[in-house]
C-alpha cells in the first residue's frame, strides 16, 4: 500500500456558533479547497469536559446537534495490533472506500495484560481513520471486521461515529472545484 507517511491530525472543540468560522479557517490555511491537501471533517461532541480555560463555559458543557450537511459520512475507527494496518486499508478498499489515515498508539485493554520484569507493557496499535459515505458503511465495517477477525479476543475494536460537517473531499461529494 502506498501511502504518506507524515500528516498533521488536528483536534479543535469549538462550539456551534463559532463552527462555520473555525472551518473556513481552516479551509483557507490548510488550502483543502485543493484536491490532496486535506480533509476536515466536525464530530458532534455528546459531552466535553476540562475546559475550564474558557470562562464562558462550565467543565461539563453539553454541546448540541449541529446542522445536517447534504450527504452523510461516517468515521470508522478501527484499533488493531501493530502491522495490521495495511489489511484494513486494503479490505476498506475493496469494499468502496477511498483509503484511510494510519495513527500508532498504544494499547491496554483486557487482551493486552503481557509483563516484563513485573512491569505491564501496553503494545503498539494501529488506529486507523476512514471516512466513508454513510451507505457505504456497514460494507467495509464488514469487510473489516472479516479481514482482521475482529470477532476474536484480543483482535482488535472498529467503531463508527457519524460526521456532521466535511472539507476537502470534492471529488467524493461532486462539488464544483
Amino acid at each position: 500500500i502506498a501511502y504518506q507517511p507524515e500528516k498533521e491530525i488536528i483536534f479543535i472543540a469549538v462550539g456551534e456558533e463559532e463552527l462555520d468560522i473555525v472551518l473556513q479557517a481552516v479551509t483557507r490555511e490548510g488550502d483543502l479547497d485543493i484536491p490532496g491537501r486535506g480533509i476536515a471533517f466536525v464530530l458532534d461532541l455528546a459531552k466535553i469536559v476540562g475546559t475550564v480555560h474558557r470562562p464562558s463555559t462550565t467543565c461539563d458543557m453539553e454541546v448540541s446537534s449541529l446542522p445536517e450537511t447534504k450527504k452523510k459520512y461516517d468515521l470508522i475507527v478501527t484499533i488493531v495490533n501493530k502491522g495490521i494496518a495495511p489489511d484494513v486499508i486494503m479490505a476498506s478498499k475493496a469494499a468502496g472506500a477511498e483509503g484511510g489515515t494510519i495513527l500508532t498508539g498504544r494499547g491496554s485493554g483486557i487482551h493486552e495484560t503481557a509483563k516484563i520484569f513485573g512491569f505491564p507493557i501496553e503494545p503498539e496499535k494501529d488506529i486507523i481513520l476512514t471516512l466513508i459515505e454513510e451507505g457505504k458503511t456497514e460494507q467495509v465495517l464488514q469487510a473489516i471486521e472479516a479481514e482482521t477477525a475482529l470477532e476474536e479476543p484480543g483482535r482488535g475494536i472498529a467503531f463508527v461515529l457519524s460526521v456532521e460537517k466535511t472539507v476537502g473531499i470534492c471529488h467524493l461529494m461532486g462539488c464544483a472545484e
